[in-house]
């Protein structure tokens, strides 16, 4: 568990804020959470979604982010990985380790959901990048998002990423 001893490389305030008002008081369940003077909560997502739990996440369990699946607007794919918080997540496809459950339905009862899965075998990653691919624009070469007159440093991914 050294990922524990890991900094949050966020702002102190920013660290307290996020930890206290997500986390203890649930402020983004609830209705009460401020951005920029307004108050924000789940019911106000109305965009299309995809959400991964982890079944065996001490922290975030997966049938409250399930129940938490159906405040949210705008069309739903619930995806449940095997294995814990970390883990799970952190899947990569070529480690070929864990699985996941995957339904195109998200009724309102676990049960029903868990019952009407397809097990696939391997990281989630692959359904998210396909499913992300549907809803995406055309694919343009990053370099032609930026100006003409915007000088380019360096081929990606850059120095920062291999230092």
């Amino acid at each position: 568990m050294f990922w524990n001893e890991d900094s949050t490389r966020l702002p102190e305030r920013m660290a307290r804020e996020y930890l206290t008002h997500l986390y203890r008081d649930n402020l983004f369940a609830t209705g009460g959470f401020d951005i920029d003077g307004k108050a924000v909560s789940l019911d106000d997502i109305k965009i299309p979604h995809y959400v991964v739990a982890c079944e065996k996440d001490h922290i975030a369990p997966w049938d409250a982010s399930f129940r938490g699946l159906s405040r949210l607007k705008g069309g739903g794919h619930f995806v449940l990985a095997q294995s814990g918080h970390i883990a799970g997540i952190v899947n990569h496809p070529d480690k070929k380790k864990y699985g996941y459950w995957v339904s195109d339905e998200t009724p309102g009862d676990l049960d029903a959901w868990r019952a009407g899965t397809t097990a696939v075998e391997g990281s989630w990653w692959p359904d998210w990048a396909s499913w992300l691919g549907r809803r995406s624009g055309k694919k343009i070469d990053a370099a032609e998002s930026f100006p003409k007159s915007t000088p380019r440093l360096e081929p990606a991914p850059g120095r920062y990423v291999r230092e």
